[in-house]
């Protein structure tokens, strides 16, 4: 039996002109739009098996490193890939057989603004193939955050920090989802309030935040490797605001820190978030040069899913001080001290105003000069909040510490002050809870009517191993160096956020 179909030209007709008109529309759509690379064949190879074959042999020479769980933020350097491809290799090997939803790709912009751009767009070609970009969050973004974000207006991507990753974010993930973004404001409220919107927009996907960026740059061989060294032991503690500040007093630099701020405050947002620093070299290693030399840095944050307890890092999320409370804080703290002197000084900010400073923080209040120590007191169990208490300890630490004679108002113009907020301090029963020194930044030890708090900044404490700490603790509160294994003995690790200013 012969079926025949009776063609209705009208509505093929129709179909024809609807098919015509769409494909016109998505063409001529702002948001139709394919992302070229540029350093193709510069930088690396053009050639998709020459470039999937080298991928392949920078990822296969990297050591297992036994990272617990899959990445949630990853800080890697970008270079022509012969100089830093087996650096970031160390990175990306962290990524086999672990699966996301969503890469977060970022990098610092080349020209400042009030926002950081985001790409819009269907994708990005590479040689080995398109990777896709996840234009529904983009949007998303673009409306819940204006102030924050503005749309990205080039067709090319330029920055060639990001450009850097997207090879090795495809031979790793294949065509994953994908944000590009280039910050280009350096101010902190805008960097932290970044990763609260990008933290809140991607809340219950598996989300992947990358970081591009080198460390110093121009530097000697020599010097490169101390400055740069600085950067790692503070990235090692996870705490984005200690990063940030150590940057701005000119301590240590990265290329695109902006960036790496950003990734380290929306992936540390986990429970039990850990830095783990991976490889570092600088190209005079590569090149033999050494007088003017890039650092290169692989670093991740992950989550601990092993240590037991509650989490133990550096830098908790409740302790994440916006620029405005930072800066509040210590101008409430210089304010007393002019006051104490005779100043006549007016009230800004209310201290109470602000969430943070109604919790009941440990806080201790450093006074320094240039020379010495003028003065330290603190709480460490307050009974008071943080926003009440910290008049309190500012007036004791310029006038009443037994160990120095107290503060004179001719020491008040660039004086130093340093402010240390600590979160409750977590008890632990046995040091074995306590794999290594990066999740966490003091100690605090008492046996009987005798104790000892121990920061990072006495001593080296980043170089020690956990048992050296806990001797070190022992012996601040003179005791004998292996009480720390005494049942009798009280131990707790503290999770502490530094801030500082100098008096003007």
């Amino acid at each position: 039996m012969e079926i025949q179909i009776k063609k209705k030209p009208g509505f093929l007709f129709s179909l024809l002109i609807f098919c015509l008109v769409l494909y016109s529309d998505l063409l001529s759509a702002d948001h139709f739009l394919i992302y070229s690379l540029q350093h193709t064949g510069d930088h690396y190879p053009s050639n998709p098996v020459k470039l999937s074959s080298l991928l392949s042999s920078f990822i296969e020479i990297v050591p297992e490193i036994g990272i617990p769980s899959a990445p949630q933020g990853l800080m890697v350097p970008y270079d022509k890939y012969i100089y830093s491809g087996p650096n970031a290799a160390y990175a990306y090997k962290q990524l086999e057989n672990r699966k996301y939803e969503v890469v977060v790709l970022m990098a610092t912009g080349s020209e400042k603004g009030a926002r950081s751009s985001i790409y819009e767009g269907n994708g990005i070609t590479t040689p080995l193939g398109l990777l896709n970009l996840d234009n529904y969050t983009v949007h998303k973004i673009l409306q819940d955050y204006p102030d924050l974000f503005e749309l990205y207006k080039g067709e090319i991507i330029e920055n060639y920090a990001l450009e850097s990753q997207i090879p090795f974010i495809y031979h790793m993930l294949g065509n994953i989802k994908t944000i590009l973004i280039e910050i280009n404001n350096s101010d902190l409220d805008h960097l932290t309030n970044v990763a609260n919107a990008l933290f809140s927009s991607l809340s219950g996907k598996k989300v992947l935040y990358i970081a591009s960026s080198n460390l110093s740059r121009g530097l000697h061989y020599h010097q490169a490797q101390t400055f740069d060294q600085y950067f790692t032991s503070i990235m090692r503690n996870a705490s984005a605001y200690n990063l940030y500040q150590n940057i701005q007093d000119g301590n240590c630099y990265a290329t695109d820190w902006e960036a790496v701020v950003v990734m380290q405050m929306a992936s540390s947002m986990m429970e039990k978030s850990r830095t783990s620093m991976l490889r570092y070299y600088n190209s005079g290693e590569v090149t033999g040069d050494l007088n003017k030399v890039t650092g290169y840095l692989s670093a991740c944050v992950y989550q601990d899913n092993i240590t037991t307890g509650k989490p133990l890092r550096a830098g908790s999320p409740s302790l994440f001080l916006s620029g405005k409370e930072a800066s509040c804080l210590l101008g409430a703290v210089e304010r007393k001290l002019k006051h104490i002197f005779g100043e006549q000084v007016l009230d800004e900010d209310n201290l109470c105003d602000y969430p943070a400073f109604k919790q009941y923080y440990g806080v201790f209040i450093s006074l320094k000069t240039d020379y010495e120590l003028r003065g330290c007191i603190g709480e460490l169990f307050p009974t008071k909040p943080l926003g009440e208490i910290v008049d309190e300890i500012a007036w004791a630490a310029a006038l009443h510490d037994p160990r120095v004679n107290p503060l004179n108002r001719t020491e008040l113009e660039g004086l130093t002050i340093e402010i240390c907020v600590i979160n409750k301090p977590h008890r632990i029963n046995d040091i074995q809870e306590v794999k290594d020194i990066s999740g966490f930044d003091g100690v605090y030890l008492k046996n009987g009517n005798k104790s000892s708090l121990l920061m990072p900044e006495e001593g080296k404490m980043n170089d020690w191993e956990p048992e050296t700490i806990f001797e070190r603790a022992c012996l601040k509160a003179g005791l004998n160096s292996n009480c720390y294994k005494d049942h009798c003995t009280e131990i707790y690790i503290l999770n502490a956020t530094v801030i500082s200013k100098k008096v003007e």
